[in-house]
């Protein structure tokens, strides 16, 4: 199986990456797409809730807007993270 590395200028303005931290400190990683976006909304805001959402009906453990962090991607092996959008 292959385990692809994704370079962050590669996907720069096409991802957010979306950090949540669970209360027990585990830490899950998303990568929302961009393209999914309207235009009117911050990208930041908006790829936290696609990210807190999606990992609340995984059946995790709830988490809210306050345990997630968006930013730039960072480069990372696929196995790293997980696309959504």
């Amino acid at each position: 199986m292959s385990d692809k590395f994704w370079d962050a200028d590669d996907v720069e303005g096409k991802y957010m990456e979306v950090l949540i931290t669970q209360e027990e400190g585990i830490e899950y990683v998303y990568w929302v797409n961009l393209a999914s976006m309207s235009g009117d909304e911050d990208e930041y805001d908006w790829s936290i809730d696609v990210a807190v959402k999606h990992h609340n009906n995984l059946g995790l453990g709830e988490v809210s807007e306050n345990n997630a962090e968006a930013m730039e991607p960072f480069s990372r092996n696929e196995s790293e993270f997980v696309f959504l959008g």
